[in-house]
Order: C-alpha cells, then sequence, then structure tokens
C-alpha cells in the first residue's frame, strides 16, 4: 500500500491516532497487541454499495490491522441488522480466512480470522476504535461434552 499514516500503517480502513489523546489501554488477558484507530466510515459505506448492486462484483476493503497484518477483505454478503449492517466475507488470498464487520450507526465491530491468528475490532463508545490480537489459547476451556443416554426410554403409549 503506497501511503502511511502515523503509526506506519498503509492506507486502509484504519488509521492511527495519538496515544497520548486515546483514553487509556483497558486491561484484558486475551490481547497480545493492541493498537488505537479511527475508521473510514466512508470505505464502509462504499464497500457497502458497491456489494449491494446488482450483478455487482464483490467489494474489496484494505484491512490495514498491524504493520505485519494487511489483508483484502472480500465483502461477499451484506445483511440488514436492526439498526445497521453486517459486512460479510473472505480474506483474499487466504485459505480459510473470514472478516465479519458490524455497522450500527456511527460504531463498528468486528472480527477477521486467519489460520493462526484472531483479531477483532471494538469501540469505547467514543469514538476510539482499538485493533486487537486475540491469543485464543487463553479462551477457557469448555465444559465436557455431554454423553447421550446409553439406554434408549421405552416409547410412550399413545393416549386413546
Amino acid at each position: 500500500m503506497a501511503t502511511a499514516d502515523a503509526d506506519g500503517q498503509g492506507a486502509g480502513l484504519f488509521s492511527g491516532i495519538d496515544r497520548k489523546a486515546a483514553p487509556a489501554a483497558q486491561s484484558d488477558p486475551l490481547t497480545m497487541r493492541r493498537r488505537l484507530v479511527a475508521i473510514d466510515f466512508e470505505m464502509l459505506r462504499e464497500a457497502r454499495a458497491a456489494a449491494t448492486r446488482r450483478g455487482g462484483v464483490s467489494a474489496t476493503l484494505a484491512l490495514n490491522l498491524f504493520d505485519d497484518a494487511e489483508f483484502t477483505g472480500v465483502v461477499e454478503n451484506v445483511e440488514a441488522t436492526s439498526s445497521g449492517y453486517a459486512l460479510l466475507g473472505r480474506i483474499q488470498g487466504v485459505e480459510l480466512g473470514t472478516m465479519a464487520l458490524v455497522v450500527n450507526g456511527e460504531v463498528v465491530a468486528g472480527t477477521v480470522r486467519i489460520p493462526g491468528a484472531t483479531y477483532r475490532i471494538r469501540s469505547d463508545g467514543k469514538g476510539t476504535y482499538a485493533v486487537s490480537q486475540v491469543d485464543l489459547s487463553k479462551l477457557p476451556r469448555g465444559a465436557e461434552p455431554v454423553n447421550p443416554p446409553t439406554r434408549v426410554p421405552s416409547a410412550v403409549p399413545s393416549p386413546r
């Protein structure tokens, strides 16, 4: 990507913001690294419009998450939500790569997944966003699977 913002990130959906002007980082045991950003809402609107045109080609979004994590998201589906829309798709050139961005007014939340890494986009509710890489190994382990009964109960007689 040809241009870069203040954080050295290429031009794309996210632009770095001044850490001094941003709220203090919240402690999160799942976060491996975090970047404070602003979001280009016009780029989201353009991707939505392009992806919903009749017979149109899927729209793309430049997902400049971190210096070493820049991807092209291909919007393959636009879904209406109760107060906005969701852009759903894949990561170009990455087998099993997916993206989901939900836009409700001027608030965005999303997830980008590629094999070996998961990224999330979250708002603080005040116009500041954080792009985080999540350490999935720190998620709580799920409960043991429930085994079905080995004996099938007898059929209940039908009422007469």
